[in-house]
């Protein structure tokens, strides 16, 4: 058990010593990643927003989103706007 705790301690302070900012772009390197799961769950975090089926939408989109026709179809299902208008109550 010690010799775990001292081969993951180990390896942190080896993943900390490479990230000491040696290379400061190393973060930007990250910025395409991010993009890239943010399009992909933008369909869940429209429907979150707007409260439409959050729940259901991010199934879908966790599920079948990786092919561009679902991910596509559920990005105008969250956008659509009903066609019945709000009613206001007095």
């Amino acid at each position: 058990m010690i010799s775990l705790v001292t081969e993951f301690t180990s390896l942190m302070n080896a993943v900390k010593s490479s990230l000491n900012y040696q290379y400061p772009g190393t973060l930007w390197a990250f910025l395409p990643l991010f993009l890239v799961i943010a399009t992909y769950l933008m369909p869940s975090i429209i429907a979150l927003i707007n409260n439409k089926r959050p729940v259901s939408v991010a199934i879908l989109n966790l599920s079948l989103g990786w092919t561009f026709i679902v991910w596509f179809i559920l990005l105008c299902w969250v956008t659509w706007k009903s066609a019945q208008p709000d009613i206001k109550t007095p």
